[in-house]
């Protein structure tokens, strides 16, 4: 399928192509359109590459401070209960002095004390 043809039903606020020596950049116009656009690459399972939207991005912090023997589970009820923080992974990081847990959150509803 020609690629304006595939884009056309997706982008209905409109879209501007640049044509590179080995890519083909799209850039819409409007968060929506972009969202559409990636539902519909991951849908046909094509290969693609966007930047991540400022929804979209993740943040990372270092819990420090830890006693020896802390549960995962406990830190992770606690940041949703206490400041409704979605936990998107958390890891142990290991062959440090004290406990340290590295904490992968989505964007935050609160500031984070």
């Amino acid at each position: 399928m020609e690629l304006k043809g595939m884009l056309k039903p997706h982008l209905r606020l409109g879209y501007r192509i640049k044509y590179a020596k080995n890519t083909t950049l799209v850039y819409e116009k409007g968060l929506s359109e972009i969202r559409r656009l990636k539902t519909h690459h991951t849908e046909k399972k094509q290969e693609f590459l966007t930047y991540a939207t400022k929804d979209d991005k993740k943040h990372a912090y270092i819990l420090r401070g830890l006693d020896a023997g802390f549960h995962v589970e406990e830190i992770t009820q606690f940041l949703h209960q206490k400041y409704d923080i979605q936990i998107a992974d958390i890891f142990l990081l290991k062959n440090t002095e004290m406990p340290l847990c590295l904490i992968i959150v989505t964007v935050p509803t609160q500031p984070i004390l």
